[in-house]
């Protein structure tokens, strides 16, 4: 049985002059525990939204418009708000993009663990900065600098805090939104290594949000590939690496240059992403697929190719 079961979400954001935009249109996934999914895409593409909806931290403007989050067969979108509380860091926690902006600025490292531990635990302010030494420490960092700033630490660093606070209360669920971003090759490895050794240690199962394939071999199980809030292509690392079927995902694929081969500037995807405040008709990616056909303008089928291997489009057996 799986831990989390997304079926058929759909968010959308009211915005001004009366206008919708379709973030998540209709995606469905599921978790399994000990286990670590990819969502994969482009920028709006979908990805952030419909992980907030996991913890009910959607903007005020957002509306589900259809589908269920069940977390231990729990509805999480029907539930009361006391309950979501008690979910939030104790169940389902997140690694937010960008530490410098997650962190508050004028409060110590300390002070910013501590009282996310109080808030959801009954325990008091000495072992609550206790388990604070012991986090730091598990994620390599000298307990000794939870008095300093967030200012005072490297980007690097700084990631290693928001993965202890993410840790804080022992969730079942950490999601990472792109917890690389801004940092160099090294570190990004580094905090990769770390987030797989603490999946081992702690039983956790993760969901990754990222638009670079190339980091994925070594830490995800399984990988969804989002375009226009839908999920075009999913199954298990390897049938993603090995035979992607979408043009989409073999155009994300291609974006990275490969060692060992010719030196050159790598693919890319021509035009620019929809305008999802506008109805899609047929396949959302017709306009930037160099495999277009005019079939393509109807909506493509949803199909197997083996196992969980999964993709949406018209093209048949190898894409």
């Amino acid at each position: 049985m799986a831990l989390l079961e997304v079926d058929s979400l759909k968010i959308a954001f009211e915005l001004t002059g009366g206008k919708r935009l379709k973030a998540v249109n209709g995606i469905s996934f599921s978790l399994d525990e000990g286990e670590t999914l990819a969502l994969v895409g482009e920028s709006g593409s979908g990805k952030t939204t419909a992980a907030l909806s996991l913890m009910r931290l959607l903007p005020k403007n957002a509306v589900i418009d259809g589908g269920e989050i069940r977390y231990k067969q729990r509805d999480v979108l029907t539930a009361p708000e006391g309950m979501i509380q008690k979910l939030r860091w104790k169940e389902i926690a997140m690694i937010f993009q960008g530490a410098m902006n997650a962190l508050n600025p004028v409060l110590t490292i300390e002070k910013q663990m501590v009282e996310a531990i109080l808030l959801h635990e009954t325990v008091s302010n000495e072992a609550a900065y206790a388990r604070a030494e012991m986090l730091m420490r598990r994620v390599e960092i000298d307990p000794k600098r939870l008095k300093q700033y967030p200012h005072q630490f490297s980007g690097g660093m700084r990631q290693r805090v928001m993965i202890a606070m993410a840790l804080a209360c022992e969730p079942k669920i950490v999601i990472g939104d792109e917890p690389t971003t801004a940092l160099d090759v090294m570190v990004q490895a580094q905090i990769f290594e770390l987030l797989e050794s603490l999946k081992k240690e702690m039983g956790l199962s993760m969901i990754l949000i990222t638009h670079d394939l190339s980091i994925l071999g070594d830490i995800c199980d399984k990988v969804a590939v989002m375009y226009a809030g839908e999920i075009v292509e999913s199954g298990s690392v390897e049938a993603i690496y090995e035979d992607a079927r979408h043009p989409y995902t073999q155009k994300l694929l291609a974006a990275y240059p490969i060692i060992g081969k010719k030196r050159g500037l790598p693919d890319f995807i021509p035009g620019q992403p929809l305008d999802m405040t506008k109805p899609v008709q047929g396949c959302a990616f017709y306009s930037r697929c160099h495999k277009a056909m005019p079939i393509c303008l109807s909506r493509p089928p949803l199909r197997t190719v083996e196992g969980a291997h999964q993709f949406l489009c018209h093209l048949e057996g190898e894409a």
